[in-house]
């Protein structure tokens, strides 16, 4: 077992952040701060190479666990309007340039390097142009090509930011491995990416690029809508390796899923809470077996919690017993956070506790915030 950096002491516990000192308590890391701050960095997690057949691609640099930091990226551009479209959105376009003329000469140079679609309904605009002019309409492209929803809460913020890792160096997979989300304490758009499962020295790192609204993504998890929705929203067919080699079982299960979701859908108005409660049960087991699929079963607790409250508001009766359920639904408030902690991401708690503080009022629970 390791010693104590500051008093020598047997002990299991290291530094959270660079993991290379070692400490018995937390009065000897206080002690020690003044120094070892001075030295203490994250590890370096990735490197940037070649992807067969993506261009380049985020790769990991040392072996990662669930949750662990790989990126945290400040925005090279910052545009705030809820008016965002692939065509030429004047309100937004006006938005995007006030931003991009307050940007200086290198972060220009930065955005213009990336690459990006170009729009039909603007090339005959970019063909009168040159310059400065050019390069502006250039950049607005690349914009809409590769920025990215900032979402602070559940409702998001209206606004869309350019990073030059996140954004465009990390490759998409429809099994990710890796999700961005933005810092609850932070409010300049300063966004990070962490670990969803163990990755391995070598592997490459993949968010997915299915927009990370709750319904949504779940929704979107089978071949057909994955495909439709990529092709929708980034116009290309995807090659990762569950569409190229996901095994028809693990694609069944997908399928399956999005079964659940949809019959749950029809027979809640109808008041059949308890078979809506079984189906969820379901579909939380099939995610927990799914590979890609794990972080989402938070939102399967949600909304088993959420149904068991409305059912007990409504006085309708379930027979926990015959469909495996506990009679305490506070134990699947409780398996909320457990099944989102692994990760990390600042944006699971603010959603988490806005959520509880929607329940307290509409149920009179408390609200038992995530602190």
């Amino acid at each position: 077992m390791a010693k104590c950096t500051v008093c020598g002491e047997a002990t299991s516990n290291k530094c959270g952040k660079c993991g290379q000192v070692w400490y018995c308590k937390r009065e000897c890391q206080v002690t020690d701060w003044n120094e070892h701050k001075k030295v203490c960095k994250y590890p370096e997690s990735y490197e940037v190479k070649q992807s067969e057949g993506k261009g380049f691609g985020l790769f990991a640099k040392r072996d990662l666990n669930i949750g662990d930091l790989i990126i945290r990226e400040d925005p090279i551009i910052r545009v705030t309007s809820d008016n965002r479209s692939a065509g030429i959105a004047f309100e937004h376009l006006a938005k995007f340039e006030d931003a991009y003329r307050k940007l200086n000469r290198a972060t220009k140079l930065k955005l213009l390097a990336l690459a990006g679609d170009r729009f039909s309904s603007m090339i005959e605009i970019e063909n009168e142009l040159e310059g400065e002019e050019f390069d502006r309409l250039r950049a607005y492209e690349i914009f809409l090509t590769n920025s990215i929803a900032v979402n602070f809460t559940s409702r998001g913020s209206g606004d869309s930011a350019l990073y030059e890792i996140i954004s465009r160096i990390i490759n998409h997979s429809c099994r990710p491995n890796a999700m961005y989300s933005f810092m609850m304490s932070n409010r300049e758009a300063k966004a990070e990416v962490r670990a969803l499962t163990k990755i391995a020295k070598g592997q490459e790192i993949c968010i997915t690029y299915i927009p990370a609204t709750d319904d949504e993504r779940v929704f979107r998890i089978s071949k057909e809508r994955r495909q439709a929705a990529l092709m929708s929203l980034r116009n290309f067919v995807c090659q990762c390796e569950l569409c190229l080699h996901g095994s028809l079982e693990e694609e069944e299960m997908r399928k399956r899923i999005e079964e659940l979701n949809d019959e749950v859908a029809k027979i809640i108005p109808n008041g059949k809470f308890e078979k809506a409660a079984g189906l969820i049960l379901t579909r939380i087991d099939l995610m927990e077996r799914c590979p890609g699929l794990v972080q989402e079963v938070t939102i399967a607790y949600r909304d088993l919690y959420e149904l068991l409250l409305e059912a007990r508001r409504r006085s309708i009766h379930i027979n926990y017993k015959r469909i495996k359920l506990s009679s305490n639904i506070d134990v699947y408030r409780e398996k909320i956070v457990e099944s989102a902690k692994p990760f990390k991401l600042d944006i699971m708690k603010v959603i988490y506790n806005e959520i509880m503080q929607k329940f307290s009022t509409k149920y009179g629970v408390e609200p038992n915030l995530w602190i």
